[in-house]
């Protein structure tokens, strides 16, 4: 199965998620890792202007809800999971020299604002439906929500080592707290609650918050499932690969757009395709020789290869 076209487009919204290799534990029982992964997001949510309304980071996985007003979704996740794969090399002495992500991130597009509401709560709900937790308030790592419905911002400083090291050369007087940035997390209201009160608009989601993860609760106990719970969490060490976690291949199928109501997933699969097609054709002339050819708005052109 081909990989589908990417395409940014700058009114989409993203649940984006990348997976560990061998979906090992890499993100666990480590605050200063934890701390400084907040802390890249932070810096390019400021570099690449991007609007967030959820992320949660979970013990092999994370996920993340945002929006690209400038079509950079590509440069943002290039940037972003490279630091993040710097990080775990640094700060998990068990992690040794292996690969971090399993594969590339996927990503599906959600259309409207009851989408992203849906599936901001999934994100948020993650601890609880993946049977970790039966609250997510016992949920020890990071999880945005609390910070979302309160309005709350992280601050978070950074040092250029970029800029540190090519200019301590010319003058060595310099230090590191010279370089030293200082970038605010911050998460975006939900589309249509924009209006509420800070007070109305935490009762809503808290209210939501409930009532879903006491349905998740009933129905895993319907099934005979438990939850993981603080005591056997105290037992994992990083790197461990758990009993049971979600996989998949390069090639498994994955919806494109996320969505509760059909005529929405009818209407964006036939402007998918319609680009598809243009950016098919395109491509053609591109390949042929034609490198003026305009591609769709928020389509990559083919890289062209130098035969030497």
């Amino acid at each position: 199965m081909a990989q589908p076209l990417s395409i940014e487009h700058e009114k989409w919204v993203y649940l984006i998620t990348t997976r560990t290799s061998g979906s090992r534990l890499w993100f666990i029982k480590c605050p200063d890792l934890e701390e400084r992964i907040l802390g890249c997001l932070a810096r390019y949510q400021a570099r690449h202007e991007v609007v967030i309304y959820g992320f949660i980071l979970m013990g092999n996985h994370y996920h993340l809800l945002a929006r690209f007003p400038k079509q950079n979704r590509a440069l943002f996740m290039r940037d972003f999971n490279s630091a993040v794969a710097r990080l775990v090399g640094r700060y998990v002495k068990e992690h040794g020299r292996r690969s971090v992500w399993a594969r590339r991130y996927s990503y599906q597009v959600l259309i409207r604002a009851e989408d992203v509401f849906h599936w901001f709560m999934y994100l948020s709900l993650n601890p609880v439906s993946s049977g970790i937790v039966p609250r997510i308030q016992e949920y020890r790592s990071y999880n945005s929500y609390f910070d979302a419905s309160r309005g709350m911002k992280r601050s978070y400083k950074w040092i250029d080592w970029s800029k540190y090291l090519m200019q301590v050369r010319f003058k060595p007087s310099l230090t590191e707290e010279d370089f030293i940035n200082e970038y605010e997390l911050s998460y975006s209201r939900l589309p249509g609650y924009e209006d509420l009160s800070k007070e109305e608009y935490q009762k809503a989601l808290s209210r939501e918050v409930e009532k879903r993860q006491a349905s998740i609760r009933s129905e895993r106990f319907s099934r005979g499932e438990g939850f993981l719970g603080l005591k056997l969490m105290k037992t994992q060490v990083p790197g461990q690969v758990p009993r049971s976690s979600k996989s998949s291949s390069r090639y498994s199928f994955r919806p494109l757009v996320l969505t509760l109501c059909i005529e929405t997933k009818k209407t964006f699969l036939s402007l998918y395709f319609a680009i598809r097609e243009s950016f098919t054709i395109a491509s053609r002339a591109f390949r042929a020789g034609d490198f003026k050819v305009s591609f769709p708005s928020g389509t990559y052109p083919p890289p062209r290869l130098a035969v030497v």
